[in-house]
Parts: structure tokens; sequence; C-alpha cells
């Protein structure tokens, strides 16, 4: 059934309104949703896209999406919860796709260069006037990378690169 579906969806020349990628119950899902902002309880007029990670329990193209998310606070595992998201809603859906190396690695860089950045302006702004240099920059940035640099990988090895398979756009 899903062939012939495919078939007359490439007869016609157009696009499908569900992904043609095989979903199944278990997988591991990031659904990008429409939301209604609220403000102390009552509904405002505006939308906001929100991301909701967690395994693929119900899955129907043509209706809606059932997600069971897991839930942290403070490093303290709560229940799951479901989250049911009517397929008008879904504005995108991404899967797994390996490990963000590199977003670790130069997330790390960019805080030595920060950081050396910082302490060579409070260099500039507090220890010249006296006639000293309490931060050499290249010194500064070369002591935080060495530092940065590795506690990034780690936990971009931690963190999740996603794959879109899905995207709808706004209307």
């Amino acid at each position: 059934m899903n062939g012939l579906l495919l078939l007359a969806l490439l007869a016609t020349q157009r696009q499908p309104t569900w992904p043609t990628t095989v979903l199944t119950p278990g997988d591991r899902v990031r659904i990008h949703v429409r939301e209604q902002r609220s403000f102390l309880g009552m509904p405002l007029p505006i939308l906001r896209g929100a991301k909701h990670k967690g395994v693929l329990t119900v899955y129907d193209p043509e209706d809606s999406v059932v997600l069971e998310r897991e839930r942290y606070l403070l490093f303290h595992r709560r229940p799951p919860d479901l989250f049911v998201a009517h397929w008008d809603e879904i504005q995108g859906i991404d899967i797994p796709d390996g490990r963000d190396w590199m977003g670790g690695f130069f997330s790390g860089v960019g805080f030595a260069l920060g950081a050396g950045l910082s302490l060579g302006l409070m260099d500039a702004m507090v220890c010249r006037p006296w006639g000293g240099s309490c931060f050499p920059f290249w010194k500064t940035v070369a002591y935080t990378a060495a530092v940065s640099v590795p506690i990034g990988v780690i936990i971009g090895s931690q963190s999740t690169e996603w794959k879109p398979i899905y995207h709808r756009r706004w209307r």
C-alpha cells in the first residue's frame, strides 16, 4: 500500500504531507510544533516554535504522533509523560544522526577566545593604568583553550546531532 501511495504521489508530482522515511514506535525523534504562548495561564495571540524530544510510541502519519518524553529535575529522573501532536501542528521531524563532536570542539575554542578577550579587557582597564600587565592576551587564550577545548569535546560527545527528515514551512 505504501509503494502505491508513493507512486501516485510521484505521478502527480506533489510533495507528500508526511515524511516518506519509515518511522516505527521505539525510535528516538525530535518534533518541531507550533504552540500558542500564554501569560499567567491566559492564551496570547502569538504562536511559537517548540521542540520536543522523546521516544515515538504511536505514529500515524495522517492523524497524530505520540511521544514519551523523559523529564529530569536537577539530575533526578521523573516519570515520563506523553506528548500528543496532531499533524497540522507539526512543522518538522528530526532523527538522531550521531554525536556533535565538532560542535563541542568549536564551543571550547569560542569559550577560550571569549575568556581571553574578557580577561584582556579587564587587564586593559584595571592592571595597565598602574603600569603592569596582569593577563597577557595570547597566554590567557592558550591556558583557557587547554582546559575548555577538551571539556567542550566531552560535552559535544554527549549531545546529539539531529538530521531533519521532514520540514514544513510556517503558514
